[in-house]
């Protein structure tokens, strides 16, 4: 039995190290708040009691709870009914529930008291309507925007700001907004393909809604009452596949006729639709975007892709 002894073992040691090993799994959220804020000199008294009423709230929402995160924090507001961040992250929290009711109710409630720094609440109040289809009421909320932008709020930069990131099924589309028509060519919204940004060159494709010369000497033509105005003009989604395709028509533009010959000396720069009798809804042209880029404009690539072209 004893010669036998040392024999086991050696099985038994050499059966254990060729169990396998389980997998090492995530360990459950925790919904345990951070340690207590303290005020100091880069918090006051009132800022770490707010934190610390929160945090309950806020570590809910971090383990992807927001109806418990929701409900915490309008407990928190009962104590901070008029405290703009609070009341910006309860916003945050019921459009993240689905109750997206509630979230309009407090983003306007936000809204009526900020007067700076309202980026993500106009962009929050913007995104519940858009899901919503509450598209007359996004219209209304897109012109208080540009008009926040215009009166100097630095959250939302006159050279442009995000209002949404569109989801094609294939790719993720980035629209910025100008509040005033932008550059040469009058752009009034930009959407960024990120996933056709040239791995070599650095160029991100784009196509812009804008309101070049060109749609202006149309839609004088056809609606000369509204031109004289100066309120209305035509628009066309364009699209930009190159750097290259950023530079001026060769040909000159004077109405939509011309097109054909001034786009075939700009073959980077593609006319995809023309809005003839004026500005188009954000809804018209998000619903022809989706639309037009069913397909890839250039290619995708690979964000982690590197550039194929070697220097000789």
């Amino acid at each position: 039995m004893r010669k036998l002894l040392p024999i086991l073992l050696a099985g038994l040691l050499s059966a254990a190290a060729q169990t396998p090993t389980p997998p090492a799994t995530q360990p459950p959220c925790s919904e345990t708040p951070r340690p207590l804020a303290v005020p100091g000199p880069n918090m006051s008294e009132y800022s770490a009691d707010r934190e610390n009423a929160l945090a309950p709230a806020n570590a809910a929402s971090n383990c992807g709870d927001y109806e418990r995160a929701y409900e915490l924090y309008l407990k928190v507001l009962d104590d901070y009914p008029k405290d703009a961040h609070a009341i910006m992250i309860a916003a945050q929290a019921a459009a993240r529930a689905g109750r997206l009711e509630d979230a309009i109710a407090l983003y306007q409630r936000d809204l009526a008291q900020v007067t700076r720094n309202s980026r993500v609440l106009h962009t929050g109040l913007m995104g519940v309507y858009i899901t919503l289809g509450r598209w007359q009421e996004l219209e209304t909320e897109r012109i208080a925007t540009r008009k926040a932008s215009l009166a100097g709020d630095k959250s939302l930069s006159p050279d442009g700001y995000t209002i949404e990131t569109l989801f094609t099924g294939k790719e993720y589309i980035s629209v910025i907004e100008y509040p005033d028509l932008h550059g040469e060519y009058h752009t009034r919204d930009r959407f960024q393909l990120y996933e056709e940004k040239d791995p070599c060159s650095g160029f991100t494709p784009y196509i812009d809604l804008e309101s070049d010369d060109a749609d202006q000497a149309a839609f004088a033509k056809l609606h000369p009452d509204k031109a004289a105005g100066g309120d209305a003009a035509a628009f066309s989604l364009i699209a930009y596949t190159s750097p290259s395709s950023q530079w001026y028509l060769a040909v000159p533009v004077s109405d939509y006729a011309s097109y054909p010959q001034a786009f075939a000396s700009a073959p980077d720069r593609w006319l995809l639709k023309s809005y003839p009798d004026g500005e188009p809804t954000y809804q018209t042209v998000r619903a022809d975007i989706l639309s037009l880029t069913e397909k890839p404009l250039t290619k995708h690539h690979n964000l982690a892709e590197r550039c194929a072209v070697t220097k000789p």
